[in-house]
């Protein structure tokens, strides 16, 4: 039998603890092996490259074939950090009022923000195809807006909250 096959974008170095080693000790008992594969731009410059649309487009292709099965991912945070607007930290780039970004911003901050969106957009693209062929898919975000209603927070914008009230969808609250 096929492993089943998850993508873990923006996944970072390997660390003890993280989700890729809990997934591998959840399922080394399964029946059918889970293999596990780390998108990152920092491991591979083209194929881990989100912001490349024919990237998008092959791993689409082989969603639709049934090759991937699940997708893990939370938008890249260094737009969406809460550390932004913190005493001597950077610029906040985003609220709940200018979700996709702030028009009043440098150029180097809207370069981070074009990058970030379009990121956020390849893994949205990547979650609804999950839900369109039965698949799996977790998109994770601190739950900041439930505290602070100003700070930006991808569980605002439109396009998710439509993802969200989808049948098969679910927001799950993992507070400590």
């Amino acid at each position: 039998m096929a492993p089943l096959v998850v993508l873990h974008l923006f996944s970072g170095h390997r660390r003890a603890g993280d989700f890729q080693m809990f997934l591998e000790h959840c399922t080394a008992a399964w029946i059918r092996s889970v293999f596990v594969i780390s998108v990152n731009v920092a491991f591979d410059p083209v194929a881990g490259n989100l912001r490349n649309h024919e990237k998008d487009s092959q791993l689409v292709a082989l969603a639709d074939q049934g090759k991937i099965h699940a997708v893990v991912a939370g938008p890249p945070c260094e737009t969406w950090s809460v550390a932004r607007g913190c005493p001597g930290g950077p610029a906040v780039l985003r609220d709940t009022l200018a979700i996709w970004g702030k028009v009043w911003c440098k150029q180097k901050e809207w370069q981070q923000l074009a990058a970030a969106n379009e990121l956020l957009q390849s893994t949205l693209l990547l979650v609804l195809d999950m839900v369109r062929n039965c698949g799996f898919a977790i998109v994770e975000h601190p739950a900041w807006w439930k505290r602070e209603v100003s700070i930006a927070s991808i569980w605002h914008m439109t396009c998710i909250r439509a993802i969200v009230a989808a049948p098969c969808c679910s927001l799950v609250d993992l507070s400590v």
